[in-house]
């Protein structure tokens, strides 16, 4: 029976669709730009967020007791910055390199389709096994990389919920600790303070 193994067999392609948006105020081309190429990435991303301001001199302003706390919501900020920027990236290149990898699975396919002696022989049909396996591990190493990102994004986000209830128990702490010493201390006196008031 002479079947037509291409009409038959071949799979139907599901295009890679490439994020989109509208830039009214020029602050989302970059993003867009980056996010489906993989190029301009810092550009890109630093268009599209609000710039994080350094306290330089004015950290020594900052309370001996709070300085910790505001390096680290700091450090979460420009932690977060990295992560995405590492995912933009990763997401960008992936998405550059889909047509090629598009094109080169339809060759593989026609390959494997067609009814040519040549490329039916043992050999013939070897490298093309041995093709297709190779595509499945550059589709599994892309497929790690994203993973890597989303664990990354989660880890980050992690650390902000263990930093502001690190903070809640702390203030808890100092509540508890000093507490009745700070309410006695601005409590004494109270009375005669208020009785010694006298209308200017």
């Amino acid at each position: 029976m002479n079947v037509d193994r291409a009409a038959r067999y071949r799979a139907v392609v599901t295009p890679w669709a490439n994020a989109n948006a509208t830039n009214t105020y020029g602050t989302t081309g970059g993003w867009i730009s980056s996010i489906n190429t993989g190029s301009g990435v810092a550009a890109g991303y630093s268009q599209s967020i609000q710039k994080l301001e350094t306290y330089g001199s004015a950290l020594g302003n900052i309370p001996e007791g709070q300085i910790d706390r505001v390096k680290t919501s700091y450090g979460n900020v420009e932690l977060t910055d990295g992560a995405n920027l590492e995912a933009i990236g990763t997401i960008g290149q992936i998405r550059a390199n889909a047509p090629t990898l598009e094109n080169t699975v339809q060759s593989l396919e026609q390959d494997s389709l067609s009814s040519d002696p040549a490329m039916n022989s043992e050999v013939g049909v070897l490298n093309k096994i041995n093709a297709a396996n190779l595509i499945g591990l550059r589709n599994s190493q892309d497929t790690n990389k994203l993973l890597v990102s989303l664990t990354e994004q989660q880890i980050l986000a992690s650390k902000r919920a263990r930093d502001a209830e690190t903070q809640a128990i702390n203030q808890h702490v100092r509540f508890v600790t000093d507490g009745k010493t700070a309410l006695t201390s601005q409590a004494s006196d109270a009375s005669a303070a208020m009785l010694a008031w006298r209308m200017p």
